[in-house]
């Protein structure tokens, strides 16, 4: 994206003086030059910004908290866990979010919120991972351990703002169809934004 520049002369340039005029009349030749250039260079700065205006819908999320994950009564074993949880989600794979830790006794509370970037209405599906971090676990290579997962469609229609609390599943066959217990609670918008660049950079006296 190009910058125009204006480049007018500096206070103190010594301007060639046209015949018949007098210093008045060239400082005012000076000053109609000026602010000729002002304004043509605030036309081409309303040119530039609605050629160059970039439309974005981003889906504004917030990841509220999990409830019922870990149970002690149907996985004992989680009673020797490190009980603290993150959540990595993404909308684009390869494009994932992660939210803060938060201590699960009781429930995990995050309330992190994130307006992920869309370009264009569509049809899209977030995915979500409520992983356990920090030990107790077997060794694993990245240190984090899959308690749950969901996927949960976005909103089809601008600031429809929707709060979902969605099971959470691990993957078997092919869906998720094996429920682990618990449920995570997302809300979700999708919004308009408008982004103007700074096109033009004017260099006065």
């Amino acid at each position: 994206m190009s910058t125009v520049f204006f480049c007018l002369p500096r206070a103190g340039t010594t301007l060639k003086r046209k015949p018949g005029n007098t210093e008045e009349d060239e400082d005012d030749d000076y000053q109609a030059t000026v602010g000729a250039l002002l304004r043509h260079a605030a036309a081409l700065s309303e040119y530039h910004n609605r050629r160059f205006l970039v439309h974005h819908v981003v889906c504004c999320v917030t990841i509220h908290h999990a409830t019922g994950i870990d149970d002690p009564f149907t996985n004992p074993s989680a009673a020797c866990y490190s009980r603290v949880y993150r959540v990595i989600y993404h909308i684009k794979p390869g494009e994932e979010f992660l939210t803060a830790e938060s201590e699960g006794l009781p429930d995990p509370v995050w309330n992190s919120k994130e307006c992920i970037p869309l370009s264009r209405l569509g049809k899209y599906e977030m995915v979500l991972d409520v992983v356990r971090v920090r030990g107790g676990d077997p060794e694993t290579s990245t240190g984090m351990v899959l308690v749950g997962s969901a996927a949960i469609p976005l909103p089809k229609k601008l600031y429809r703002k929707t709060t979902k609390r969605v099971a959470l599943a691990k993957l078997a066959g092919q869906g998720w169809d094996h429920p682990v217990g618990g449920h995570l609670a997302v809300s979700m918008e999708l919004k308009h934004v408008e982004l103007v660049p700074s096109i033009v950079c004017v260099l006065g006296r």
